[in-house]
């Protein structure tokens, strides 16, 4: 009597590979993936050290000294040959744009005029490719300084008010000639756009400082000058009642 025999079940047949466009399409999201996780981490390199700018900007006491950092930190975050800040001075008739280049001294131009009055009317960034083809630039000033101004990033500081929107612009951050020649870009937009809302109150709080400081000062020149008129121990009051005698 035969014994039973013991089926052997069938091998099960190998799936297909993968196609060479599968293995090309899963490779180039890892390359995707890779790209955005570096530029993720660059991006918040970046906002690092705007925040510590921002940090150092703040320990100045005045508005000169805090403009002063700022114009260095600009340098220093986009790597530009040149920057400048244009604060909006309210005490000239027309109001004018203070420009403050990094420098003690500062130049007072119209708030209409060039690149940085475009800036100031449209409350919008501009990224000008090449300045000497754009004719809102002034090429006299390049003539007078022998500077050679290739291309230029405008950005505006503008109000913070009280329901947390922000409207109007008091103040013009520019940078110009980008690193190795190669044009400005969207991360340097955000990064001077970031310094710019975070320089917002803080320029804010401090102009209203010191010109409430220059209000107490002249008050109190003004008492004094009162107090001096009607003191009997003054030389003025003290020749007038010598008249009168």
């Amino acid at each position: 009597m035969a014994g039973s025999m013991k089926k052997t079940p069938p091998k099960s047949k190998p799936g297909p590979k993968p196609s060479a466009r599968a293995a090309m399409s899963s490779s180039r999201k890892k390359v995707q993936g890779s790209a955005d996780t570096a530029a993720s981490s660059s991006s918040r390199g970046s906002q690092a050290l705007v925040v510590e700018a921002f940090s150092d900007i703040c320990k100045e006491a005045t508005i000169d000294g805090m403009i002063k950092c700022a114009v260095a930190s600009v340098k220093r975050l986009l790597h530009v040959e040149a920057a400048s800040c244009f604060l909006l001075d309210k005490t000239r008739t027309p109001p004018q744009l203070r420009a403050h280049h990094g420098g003690e001294e500062s130049i007072h131009v119209p708030s209409s005029s060039g690149i940085v009055g475009s800036c100031f009317a449209s409350g919008t960034s501009e990224i000008i490719m090449d300045a000497y083809q754009d004719e809102r630039f002034d090429l006299s000033v390049d003539a007078a300084t022998g500077f050679v101004t290739r291309n230029i990033l405008a950005v505006p500081v503008l109000h913070n008010t009280s329901e947390g929107t922000r409207s109007g612009v008091f103040a013009v951050f520019q940078a110009i000639n980008s690193p190795e020649g190669s044009p400005f870009g969207k991360d340097d937009v955000a990064i001077l756009e970031l310094l710019a809302t975070l320089l917002s109150s803080a320029l804010e709080r401090t102009m209203l400082s010191e010109t409430a400081q220059r209000e107490r000062r002249r008050s109190d020149s003004l008492l004094q000058a009162t107090i001096a008129l009607h003191s009997t121990e003054s030389p003025a009051m003290s020749k007038a009642l010598d008249v009168l005698e």
